[in-house]
């Protein structure tokens, strides 16, 4: 293979498929079946651009791609990891307009029986994958501290909260004031690479607040 099929290879596997941009912009037209499928599509895209991001070129959302004295990282490659960021957060907007059109054009029973089911893991692939919010601040002893995270832990899951609805973390303070004193899973991407599932239970503490730590938006 020629170092220029190479190239074309990997700015293959980089671009988006049309398909999936063309039903995006006509989702108003799309009967609840298609947006359901078009949602799972959109989540199993994510997740193949972010195990590509994360496996490939090791590097999340945030890494720097320049070095402390401001030069470009040459064990980057630069140009590929910042198409898959906004391939990434683009998909990640779009993924949000679809939940909250299919919200839109549900029942209420739809959803009161829809919330009722346990979600698959099939089914959560994007959501359990791609974080959302990364823990800048923790205090020692506070309910954070001994459920096991980490300053640096990035949030991937809380509750049922994940990067398509957490409502720019809105839904975050809701989800952990209505579980107070209850256990809530929380799942975290870790500076090492790995995901880890811990087990949380807001609670009143010696500290202000539920949680003892400071959550800011990716």
């Amino acid at each position: 293979m020629s170092e220029f099929d190479a190239i074309v290879g990997d700015l293959n596997r980089l671009t988006l498929d049309p398909s999936i941009r063309t039903q995006i912009e006509t989702i108003k037209t799309l009967s609840l079946a298609e947006l359901f499928a078009l949602k799972k599509t959109v989540e199993d895209e994510l997740g193949r651009l972010f195990d590509l991001l994360q496996n490939t070129h090791k590097c999340d959302l945030t890494n720097p791609l320049v070095t402390p004295d401001g030069f470009p990282r040459s064990d980057v490659d630069i140009v590929q990891v910042r198409i898959l960021r906004r391939n990434i957060n683009m998909l990640r907007n779009d993924l949000k307009a679809i939940i909250d059109h299919c919200n839109n054009v549900m029942s209420p029973e739809f959803q009161s029986k829809r919330a009722e089911q346990p979600a698959s893991r099939h089914g959560v692939s994007y959501e359990l994958k791609i974080p959302f919010a990364v823990v800048t601040e923790l205090t020692v002893d506070s309910p954070s501290s001994r459920a096991g995270i980490l300053v640096g832990d990035k949030i991937v899951k809380v509750g049922n909260i994940h990067a398509g609805n957490h409502q720019k973390l809105s839904a975050v303070g809701m989800t952990v004031r209505q579980s107070k004193d209850k256990q809530l899973s929380i799942r975290v991407l870790r500076k090492d690479g790995a995901f880890y599932d811990l087990t949380l239970t807001p609670s009143e503490w010696a500290g202000p607040g539920l949680l003892g730590c400071r959550l800011s938006e990716l």
